[in-house]
């Protein structure tokens, strides 16, 4: 059986209680509750994964730059540059709000339900934040 995950970023951060089958983390200094697989630890560092298609640009309490914007017809593409992170974002709102350009600083947002915290698996190699990072 193969495992599939298809394109998504992977952000560290740590969980600071469970809620049910969620647990309480802080993701870029924002406090969220996320769903979490079996096994999560409630008080300690997790992996969220979070879909580019999750994240909409232009509305939310969070900030970042645009690095990088593609107009792909029915949604806009974004490399969003949020400290020393790069996510990938697929807003399919951008018409009411307009296609950022890079360089220009926005506002975003994640929908934590679609979301998911998995433990860090030990002794792995993070992957670079930065895509073009060789």
């Amino acid at each position: 059986m193969a495992d599939f995950i298809g394109r998504a970023n992977f952000v560290e951060g740590r969980a600071e209680g469970a809620l049910g089958e969620s647990v309480e983390v802080v993701l870029f200094g924002q406090r969220m509750q996320v769903p979490a697989a079996p096994g999560v630890d409630a008080n300690g560092p997790v992996t969220v994964v979070v879909r580019p298609e999750s994240i909409r640009v232009g509305v939310g309490a969070f900030r970042a730059s645009v690095r990088r914007a593609t107009f792909l017809g029915p949604l806009a593409e974004y490399e969003l540059v949020v400290g020393d992170h790069v996510l990938l974002a697929a807003d399919p709102d951008w018409m009411g709000r307009g296609l950022h350009q890079p360089g220009e600083d926005v506002t975003w947002t994640l929908q934590p339900e679609q979301a998911y915290a998995l433990t860090p698996a030990p002794g792995d190699e993070p992957a670079p934040e930065d895509p073009d990072a060789v």
